[in-house]
């Protein structure tokens, strides 16, 4: 008797102890409830994307685009561009600002494919052009597409002949490659909110004459190159690069491919231009290691 005298009050104060803490998450779920009801918990999440892509803040995306580039025949490429709202409260006066270099713009008229309602300009900024897409107001859970264009006639690859004579008199010529990449800044702001900025860079490879497999070796074969020759191979950072990776924390090691179908491009000869529609694009996502060479399923393989 007495061993169950002693036990009872320890089961009642543990009954007590229950109920105390159910109640107490009861009266926050409750509390939560009234606040969100009342508006407290609504704020609106404005998101961008780069080809399906999301773009956090401070973001610097690599994209490598495979096109067949004809001579004397520019090709227009689509840059797509998606603003969203996942938040539960409407989203004001939302603006996109995207900047490029002349280069990857061409001549004439630039066009571009956004709801009629929405106000589009195009500022000229010394060399480069600016598109501002003003939005307005974003309800919650709506998004909306945009599609800009680029204009390329080349791909980022220079090639730099160079004629020198040795100290023994001796005439040598030879041809330096150097790969160029095109960056795209955006800017995306809303009411009462601090503006969402990144950039993207964009790896033109035409593979008219070499196949992709190819182009991204001799891209792969420099960046190792150049890091040999900036960081001396260090071998403690490359180790603490791959311990980050593997940890799933190392910055830059997600990349991009685009690429489209051919068999759906229309190319005439009475056309100026290698048109591009947004339906025809294939996007792979890749790793970028410490060298800044990049690898693609299917496309190449990590060596």
């Amino acid at each position: 008797m007495e061993f169950f005298l002693g036990v009872a009050p320890i089961g009642l104060t543990c009954i007590a102890i229950a109920v105390a803490i159910l109640t107490g998450y009861q009266n926050r779920r409750l509390s939560r409830q009234i606040a969100a009801r009342q508006g407290v918990f609504r704020n609106p999440d404005v998101r961008l994307t780069l080809y399906g892509v999301d773009q956090h803040p401070g973001a610097h995306s690599t994209f490598v685009i495979l096109s067949e580039i004809a001579s004397g025949r520019p090709v227009v490429f689509p840059f797509l561009v998606g603003v969203s709202n996942g938040g539960a409260k409407a989203a004001k006066g939302v603006k996109l600002l995207v900047r490029y270099h002349r280069r990857l713009r061409g001549s004439g008229n630039p066009t571009v494919r956004a709801p009629s309602s929405m106000h589009v300009e195009f500022l000229d900024d010394g060399d480069f052009q600016i598109t501002a897409f003003t939005i307005g107001t974003l309800a919650p859970r709506e998004s909306t597409p945009l599609e800009d264009f680029l204009v390329f006639t080349h791909q980022s690859l220079l090639k730099v002949p160079i004629e020198a004579r040795t100290k023994d008199g001796v005439d040598v010529a030879f041809t330096v490659e150097a790969w160029l990449t095109n960056l795209i800044d955006f800017t995306l702001y809303q009411e009462d909110d601090e503006p969402l900025a990144g950039r993207a860079e964009l790896l033109i490879l035409d593979t008219s004459e070499s196949s992709a497999e190819q182009l991204l070796q001799r891209y792969n074969d420099n960046a190792k190159l150049q890091f040999v020759t900036r960081v001396g191979g260090k071998f403690k950072q490359i180790v603490h690069f791959y311990i980050r990776r593997w940890r799933g924390d190392a910055p830059g090691q997600s990349v991009h491919l685009i690429r489209y179908d051919v068999t759906k491009v229309a190319i005439t000869t009475d056309s100026p231009v290698t048109q591009v529609a947004a339906e025809t694009l294939e996007i792979f996502a890749g790793i970028e290691d410490i060298t800044g060479a990049m690898y693609f399923r299917g496309i190449n393989s990590a060596t």
